[in-house]
C-alpha cells in the first residue's frame, strides 16, 4: 500500500514539479500550513512573552532598564490578586529580554495596552499577539537557513541541503514547538547552529562567541558545546576556562535582576527546578543512586576527550554531526523536558537524513514515527497546552466564535468539551507507549542507521515522496488541537 502511494505520488508530481530541489509550488504549501497552525493557537507562554516585550520596550524607551524586573513582578502579582490570570514575572536573563524588548516596540507605540494598579497591561488582541509571536517564526526561519548552511559545508549536494532545510521546515517537533507551544527555544537553536557552522569552518573563536551568546537563551547548548570542545582541543583547563566565561556572562548579565530581590527569586526557583531535573532520573549503584544523564553525558565527554580528533575532513564531519545529536537526545530525553525544547535536536535529525545516504529511507520511516511518538506523549502528559481553551479569540476562532460569550466563559466551556475530555483522556492512558516508541526509534537512528558507514553523501536520492507524505503526516497531527478547537466551538 506505501509503495503504491509512493508511486502515485510521484507520477503525480512529474506531471507537476519540474524540479529535484524542493519546488516552490512545495515551499508555499508548507509555509501556509505551518503559519496556519502558527497564527491559530495562543498558549499561555506566548502571552506572557508578549506581555514582557511590551514591559522591558516600556522600559527601555524610559530608561529604567534596572527595573524591569521588579516591574514584571508587580504586574504579576497585580493580575493574580485581581484575577487577571497568571501572568508570571519574567525568568528570562537580560540579554533575551533585550532581544523581546526590540521586537516589542511597535507594539508598544501601537497602544492597545491599559494602565492599571499593576502598570503597562497587554490587552488581549489577535494582530498584537500573532506580531509578538512572529519573533519565533523569525528566528526559526534563520535556523532552516543555518541547516542548508551547515549541509554545505558538509559537503552535502545543493540538491540534498535544500531538502535538509525542507525537512526541518517540516518536522513535527518544529511546528509543535514554534506554533503550538511559542516559546523563545528558536532564538537560541540559531544561535546555536551559527556556533556549530563556525565550529565546522574551524574557526574556534567565532564557534565560542555564537555559544556564549546562545548560552542565554537556552542553557541546553552547553550540552552541545563540551563534547565539541573536548573532541578538539584536549587541555582541560583552557575548555573549563571557556565553561567560566559562558557562566560569567549570564551572571553578568544577571545584575539588574539582583538589585530587586522578588523576582531574582522567581530565577533562582528556576535554576533549583532545572538541577533537580538533571538529577532526577535515577539508578541503583552500590549502596546509592546516581543520575542517568550524569552517566551517560559523562561517558561521552570522555569519549570526546580520549579520541583523537579525525583528520580528514569528512570524518570529522561525520564526528561533529554525530556528537551533536547524541549529546543533545541524551539531554532532552533523561532531564523532564518541556515539549518546546526539542526544538534543538530537529537540525540533526534533519541534516542526518540526507547525510546518511545509505539509510536515508530508514531514517525518513524512524524519524517520523519517533517525532509522532513524541508529540503523542506531549499530548498526554502536557494536555493543558492542547487545551481547546488555548485557540480562542485567535484566528479560527474568528470563524465559529459566539457572540455574546467573554472569553473566560469562552475559554471555561471549551475547557469542558466532551470531545477534549475523551482526547485528553485517551492520550494520558498511551502516554507510556507513545514514549516507548520514540524511545526505540530514537536509539535506531543514533545507534544504528547513523553509523559512520552508512554516511554517503554523493550518492543522490528521490527525497520528493517521502518528505511531502512526511510533511502531511506532521501537519495533520499538530493541526489535531486545531480540529478538536473548531468541533468544540461550534457546538457551544
Amino acid at each position: 500500500m506505501l509503495k503504491f502511494f509512493l508511486q502515485l505520488q510521484t507520477k503525480i508530481y512529474k506531471k507537476v514539479v519540474k524540479t529535484v530541489k524542493p519546488s516552490k509550488l512545495e515551499w508555499m504549501l508548507a509555509v501556509v500550513l505551518f503559519l496556519l497552525i502558527f497564527a491559530s493557537w495562543n498558549f499561555g507562554d506566548t502571552q506572557v512573552i508578549v506581555g514582557h516585550q511590551i514591559d522591558f520596550a516600556d522600559s527601555l524607551l524610559h530608561g529604567e532598564i534596572m527595573n524591569f524586573y521588579q516591574r514584571t513582578y508587580d504586574h504579576a502579582m497585580y493580575d493574580k490578586t485581581h484575577g487577571l490570570g497568571e501572568r508570571g514575572a519574567s525568568s528570562y536573563d537580560l540579554v533575551v529580554n533585550f532581544v523581546f524588548g526590540l521586537w516589542g516596540i511597535p507594539n508598544y507605540l501601537l497602544g492597545n495596552s491599559t494602565q492599571g494598579g499593576g502598570g503597562i497591561r497587554f490587552a488581549h488582541s489577535f494582530w498584537k499577539i500573532l506580531y509578538g509571536k512572529s519573533l519565533f517564526f523569525f528566528a526559526f526561519v534563520i535556523c532552516a537557513i543555518l541547516v542548508y548552511k551547515i549541509c554545505r559545508e558538509l559537503e552535502l549536494s545543493e540538491n540534498k541541503s535544500r531538502w535538509a532545510s525542507f525537512i526541518y521546515f517540516t518536522s513535527s517537533m518544529a511546528v509543535n514547538s514554534v506554533c503550538l507551544v511559542g516559546n523563545c527555544d528558536s532564538l537560541g537553536a540559531a544561535l546555536t547552529l551559527a556556533g556549530i557552522l563556525a565550529y565546522i569552518r574551524q574557526r574556534d573563536r567565532e564557534s565560542f562567541l555564537w555559544f556564549v551568546l546562545a548560552f542565554p537563551f537556552k542553557q541546553q547548548c552547553a550540552f552541545i558545546f563540551l563534547p565539541l570542545m573536548l573532541m578538539r582541543d584536549k587541555n582541560l583547563f583552557r575548555v573549563g576556562f571557556k565553561l567560566f566565561v559562558m557562566a560569567a556572562f549570564v551572571a553578568v548579565t544577571d545584575l539588574p535582576m539582583r538589585t530587586n530581590p522578588e523576582a531574582f527569586a522567581v530565577k533562582n526557583e528556576f535554576f533549583k527546578i532545572m538541577l533537580k531535573r538533571i538529577l532526577g532520573e535515577k539508578l541503583p549503584f552500590l549502596s546509592s543512586n546516581v543520575s542517568i544523564f550524569t552517566v551517560l553525558y559523562g561517558l561521552l565527554c570522555s569519549w570526546c576527550w580520549l579520541t583523537p580528533e579525525p583528520e580528514s575532513r569528512h570524518d570529522r564531519n561525520t564526528a561533529t554531526l554525530f556528537v551533536s545529536m547524541l549529546s543533545i537526545a541524551i539531554a532532552l530525553s533523561l532531564i523532564t523536558s518541556h515539549p518546546q525544547w526539542f526544538l534543538q535536536l530537529v537540525p540533526y535529525l534533519a541534516i542526518s537524513i540526507v547525510y546518511y545516504g545509505k539509510t536515508t529511507k530508514e531514517l525518513f520511516i524512524f524519524e517520523t514515527v519517533g517525532s509522532l511518538g513524541l508529540l503523542g506523549y506531549n499530548f498526554g502528559v502536557y494536555y493543558w497546552v492542547y487545551s481547546p481553551n488555548n485557540a480562542a479569540r485567535i484566528l479560527l476562532d474568528k470563524f465559529v466564535a459566539s457572540p455574546g460569550i467573554s472569553l473566560k466563559e469562552s475559554r471555561a466551556l471549551l475547557n469542558q468539551s466532551f470531545l477534549w475530555k475523551f482526547f485528553a483522556k485517551a492520550a494520558g492512558k498511551a502516554h507510556s507507549a507513545t514514549a516507548g516508541i520514540y524511545a526505540v526509534c530514537m536509539i535506531v537512528i543514533i545507534f544504528w542507521l547513523c553509523r559512520p558507514q552508512n554516511a554517503d553523501t554523493r550518492t543522490e536520492f528521490n527525497f520528493r515522496p517521502y518528505a511531502i507524505g512526511r510533511m502531511v503526516l506532521n501537519m495533520a497531527a499538530c493541526a489535531i488541537p486545531l480540529a478538536l478547537f473548531f468541533l468544540s466551538a461550534i457546538s457551544l
